[in-house]
């Protein structure tokens, strides 16, 4: 639990010190260009005119806003829009690939493990060199994308080692500084590409006649265009070296953290010296504004060191050899499946799933969160090995992925299902239900852990449906979930994970800001999650009462917080109560979760409903929380 949080509030700490290099660079660049204006109208005479300066600097800082704002509105899909930039095509999960089968293995495999929702998958077909990214603004829409040299040059082991680097992206906080980096840069660049445009205009508009007062007044156009281009490079040099030194550090923290996550330095050291026998640069155009998102250095021939945004694969190989494990009684590489023994990134056979995890305590479930280890990586890969084949390949097209849900929200009780049922046939089409009926007896063999891995699966798929699809996926899924008017456990978790995994895509949800530095504002929002937590993790009434009181009592909050009855905690406000609480500061979120954790183990333990619920709450508040071990 310490590292993830503490990576966040070191990502704020780097975004708020990116923020003082970029007005850094832009006071620079604003007094360069005032300097170099005042010297040509004034000749050396005086050198401060505020009207001169006032004009300068609202058009040097008008350029640069705009190019800003066209940025960040060109990278408003996220991630997506970084992949599609570099030529990306997204892979499916039904590819006939061998490759692309064990690409997409290993990134669901990682997903499930660190308990971020599983990204949409690019291969950058044109490039055949070894490199890779993962750029989003949020968890939500994170996605990875690899090379084409990346997929078909390393094994699965060095494969994996990377894509564990992209995950330590992730969960450290990198990606959203990575965007709005790219924004702010551009802004720079705006200021040499005013200056360019200014002299095609004035080029394209001189024909050569013209009195003496033309001719000076295309002779001023021709080099004031000349300085704002000049001067604009020097925006953008700046830009590229706080590109260049923002990113760099960021590189060994991830080398190391995959090793971390591996416990197998092979696969991570034989990628990077693949890389250093071939090579890691992009044909793209659009390589180098995106430099800093990529797993080894895309530019070729570059002129200085101070402007690569990765340390050279030397530098980062001889790194790798210091990197200590924190727990040497986790497991070792050699408890990893064997390279040679995977065929297309599957175990021909399985082995079973380990039993079912002992009851955790709350001291021994939160350090878990944010953290990805070798425990987690093979307990994912033998869950996901162990699904079966028709529930798997149904998460990969589109109606089967809708029925899946639909299928995993079924209850139980017969009467019940019947209900849910009739419910689909008013709402759905006749394929979707017949998909529905297909799917739900083989769901009901499966293990209640595997249920919500098995939809996480579907996720990447239900980002293809169309905005008026999603809206009438969301109500269906209320409406089966409420068939009985009442919610469970798992259908509170299952609406809770799939609903704000899915929504950012279709409502332009963006990541929520943060406003509240602490719980104390947040006293309400806290007390009817606590409530509904206590209601739907106990039964009995003097278990509800001591469930609460427990939670409440990790608030830190001054005031005594009141039980709500159950009838006062409708899902509407607690989806309200969640939204508001995700804009709490990271120190707080922490609370709050310690909170909910002993508010759902006041009889001292976790259940597997109680840590679908767990997980959900943490998906909710954007925090993320692997399979409790």
């Amino acid at each position: 639990m310490t590292n993830f949080f503490t990576h966040q509030e070191h990502a704020r700490t780097r975004t708020a010190l990116l923020v003082f290099y970029f007005i850094l660079a832009v006071t620079g660049v604003v007094a360069l260009i005032y300097l170099a204006l005042a010297g040509i109208f004034f000749q050396g005479d005086r050198w401060w005119s505020p009207t001169l300066c006032l004009w300068s600097s609202g058009i040097v800082l008008g350029v640069m806003l705009i190019g800003v704002a066209f940025k960040f509105a060109e990278l408003s899909k996220g991630g997506r829009a970084i992949a599609q930039m570099l030529g990306g095509r997204i892979v499916i999960r039904y590819t006939q690939s061998v490759e692309e089968k064990r690409l997409l293995n290993i990134v669901e495999e990682m997903a499930i493990a660190s308990g971020v929702p599983v990204p949409e998958v690019y291969i950058l077909d044109r490039e055949q060199s070894i490199n890779a990214f993962a750029a989003g603004y949020s968890m939500n829409d994170v996605v990875i994308g690899v090379t084409s040299g990346c997929v078909n040059l390393l094994t699965r082991e060095e494969l994996q080692g990377v894509i564990a680097h992209e995950f330590s992206h992730i969960l450290n906080g990198d990606m959203s500084m990575n965007l709005r980096l790219t924004a702010w840069i551009s802004g720079l660049v705006g200021i040499a590409v005013l200056g360019r445009c200014v002299i095609e205009l004035v080029a394209h508009g001189a024909d050569g006649g013209g009195d003496e007062g033309g001719c000076l007044l295309v002779i001023i156009a021709f080099v004031v265009g000349f300085v704002f281009l000049g001067l604009g490079w020097t925006g953008v040099l700046a830009g590229r070296l706080i590109q260049a030194a923002i990113s760099r550090q960021r590189e060994y923290l991830a080398d190391a953290s995959a090793v971390q996550f591996t416990r197998n330095p092979d696969g991570l050291s034989g990628a990077l010296k693949k890389i250093a026998s071939s090579h890691s640069w992009l044909k793209s155009a659009h390589t180098e504004e995106a430099s800093h998102f990529l797993f080894g250095d895309g530019i070729k021939g570059r002129w200085f060191d101070a402007f690569s945004t990765h340390p050279c694969v030397r530098e980062r190989l001889w790194r790798l050899k210091g990197v200590k494990f924190d727990s040497p009684s986790e497991p070792s590489p050699s408890a990893m499946p064997a390279a040679d023994s995977i065929v297309a990134g599957f175990v021909p056979a399985p082995p079973p799933l380990p039993a079912q995890p002992s009851p955790l305590s709350p001291a021994a479930a939160l350090p878990q969160l944010g953290a990805l280890d070798t425990a987690h990586v093979i307990y994912a890969h033998d869950l996901l090995g162990n699904l079966p084949v028709v529930l798997t390949e149904a998460a990969s097209e589109l109606l089967s992925a809708t029925a899946l849900a639909y299928a995993v929200s079924l209850s139980s009780d017969e009467t019940t299902r019947e209900k849910q049922l009739n419910l689909l046939t008013e709402n759905e089409s006749s394929g979707a239900f017949s998909e529905v009926r297909r799917l739900q007896p083989m769901i009901a063999k499966l293990e209640a852990r595997s249920r919500l891995p098995l939809v996480e699966l579907a996720m990447p798929t239900l980002h293809q449906l169309s905005p008026a699809q999603f809206d009438r996926f969301q109500r269906t899924l209320k409406a089966i979930a409420m068939a009985d008017r009442q919610v469970d456990l798992f259908e509170f978790a299952l609406e809770k994970v799939i609903i704000h995994q899915l929504e950012p895509n279709f409502r332009a949800k963006a990541k929520p800001p943060i406003r509240y530095k602490s719980l104390a504002p947040l006293q309400e929002e806290c007390r009817l999650l606590l409530s509904a937590l206590a209601h739907l993790s106990h039964s009995d009434s003097g278990q509800v009462k001591a469930a609460f009181q427990t939670g409440a009592n990790r608030l830190r909050i001054r005031g005594e917080l009141q039980l709500l009855p159950l009838d006062q905690c409708g899902l509407e406000r607690i989806d309200n109560a969640l939204d508001r609480l995700a804009q709490s500061s990271i120190p707080a979120r922490r609370i709050l979760i310690e909170a909910c954790a002993n508010a759902i183990t006041a009889d001292g333990v976790i259940e597997p409903g109680e840590a679908d619920l767990f997980q959900s709450i943490c998906a909710a508040i954007h925090i993320p929380c692997p399979p409790l071990l």
